[in-house]
């Protein structure tokens, strides 16, 4: 069992819609960003960020273009890559890692999440954006960042979780 929640994380004085995935029970367990794809914290980051927690991961998804659109959240046509494309452009790298600064202080907020345990995990884009996390001295005393750059480019020798994760995010 897990339970999930729409929350919100703090850049400074922005305020950052995201989406909670964590397991049942005390924990700790470690916590996971999941970093969106142009697509916006859509049914597939929520179904991936749900997975992570199926999986005993704090996961937690901030909306990246909350400054852009905040609330955006489209499928995988055409149009919605152009517009996707367009709030991508928009961002900028001292932005990003702010909020997912931002992500991981709520996540180490939670007394259910190890003190010593934050990674991320982004698909497309959002392998871009958890290659630039890497820097923060979070994630870099952890060692933990995980890009995806986009679906069916899995390696056939991938870790078993990583495998079921991202079976979860190609379907």
């Amino acid at each position: 069992m897990i339970r999930k929640e729409r929350v919100q994380v703090f850049n400074g004085n922005l305020a950052i819609d995201a989406y909670l995935a964590v397991p049942e029970g005390a924990g700790p367990f470690p916590g996971v960003v999941v970093i969106q794809e142009i697509f916006g914290v859509n049914f597939q980051i929520r179904k991936v960020t749900e997975r992570l927690a199926q999986l005993g991961y704090a996961a937690l998804a901030p909306t990246i273009y909350q400054r852009q659109a905040p609330g955006f959240e489209v499928g995988y046509e055409p149009e919605d890559v152009t517009l996707g494309r367009l709030y991508k452009n928009q961002t900028k790298a001292s932005e990003l890692l702010g909020d997912i600064q931002g992500a991981i202080a709520y996540l180490y907020s939670l007394l259910q999440v190890k003190s010593d345990g934050v990674g991320c995990i982004g698909f497309c884009f959002g392998s871009h954006v958890a290659y630039l996390a890497a820097t923060l001295d979070d994630i870099m005393e952890q060692g933990l960042p995980i890009g995806v750059p986009e679906v069916g480019n899995l390696p056939s020798d991938a870790q078993q979780p990583l495998k079921e994760l991202y079976m979860v995010s190609s379907v």
